[in-house]
């Protein structure tokens, strides 16, 4: 694994811009706003690169504001060992007018737990051509297969499929789409995972701990965590705060194969390996979970 440091400077007066883009070792790509007064950079360094603390200096002595943050890159080999990996995406706009959701199970004060009720109803010209559609909106994240996806994944565990109706026709489920419901959900990732509260206190976490908190690095989870996982499965935790809190969805290495191989993998999605482990060196959890777990999710240690 190659870690690294994103550093943003967004709508930097220009000659800021260019003064970093000459004394940085590694020249950023910068884009000028069209006034030709400010700018934006972006720059990412492996971790520990002499270029960061240059970054940092110059624009604390100059007060301007920047953003920091780290990303992750692995190698072929890295991602082939893998049993499970995130299948992360960033999703897409669709209109949802036309589908329904159910409060049951959501939190009163923070509304986080709705869900889509089926059949999903969307404008199918929005993803037509596509083989696979991934989603997001405040509450959850919804995935929506093509019938070539649903049939390559027939022998995969942990999913089951759901109805697809065009917006024009909301109550005549087509067969062409399919709503990929996972319901399969993983024990508790390993205390020694990197969690830490989303933006304190200006967006602080409800306290039914299903929004607030976001995960910093890998998941980490022991492998008797794992033992009832399927080729679908999603974290009991809820991850990203501000308001948001979304399951991750967590997918076996059949699943990346299957994906790599027919090109069904859309353009704003990737996997990242998720960490087994042993033992766990930790003995206690950031947070705790929301009372009402998820029936396939077995406890763990609080």
């Amino acid at each position: 694994m190659r870690t690294s440091v994103v550093l943003n400077l967004i709508a930097a007066e220009r000659r800021h811009i260019e003064r970093l883009a000459s004394i940085l070792h590694n020249k950023p790509d910068f884009k000028i706003y069209p006034n030709g007064r400010t700018g934006r950079l972006h720059l990412s360094v492996p971790e520990g690169d002499p270029d960061v603390q240059l970054f940092e200096s110059y624009c604390r002595e100059h007060d301007i504001r920047f953003m920091k943050g780290r990303t992750r890159s692995y190698s072929n080999s890295e991602m082939d060992a893998a049993p499970y990996l995130w299948l992360a995406c960033d999703g897409e706009a669709v209109d949802l007018d036309g589908t329904r959701f159910t409060d049951e199970n959501a939190c009163p004060k923070c509304g986080i737990g709705r869900k889509l009720a089926v059949p999903l109803v969307i404008p199918l010209g929005r993803i037509a051509g596509k083989k696979t559609f991934g989603f997001g909106f405040r509450h959850d994240f919804a995935w929506v297969v093509s019938k070539e996806v649903s049939e390559a994944l027939r022998s995969c565990t942990g999913f089951t499929l759901g109805p697809v109706c065009d917006t024009r026709a909301p109550t005549t489920p087509v067969d062409s789409f399919y709503l990929l419901i996972v319901e399969n959900y993983l024990r508790r990732m390993a205390t020694i995972t990197n969690f830490s509260e989303y933006d304190p206190p200006l967006r602080p976490r409800c306290e039914c701990n299903r929004a607030g908190w976001n995960l910093r690095d890998e998941m980490f989870y022991e492998w008797e965590a794992l033992r009832n996982a399927k080729d679908f499965n999603l974290t009991v935790e809820r991850l990203y705060g501000g308001g948001f809190g979304i399951n991750r969805l967590l997918v076996s290495q059949k699943v990346r194969q299957i994906f790599l191989k027919d090109s069904f993998l859309p353009k704003r999605a990737g996997f990242e390996p998720v960490h087994p482990i042993e033992k766990d060196p930790g003995t206690k959890h950031k947070f705790d979970l929301p009372l009402d777990l998820p029936a396939s999710a077995e406890r763990g240690s609080p």
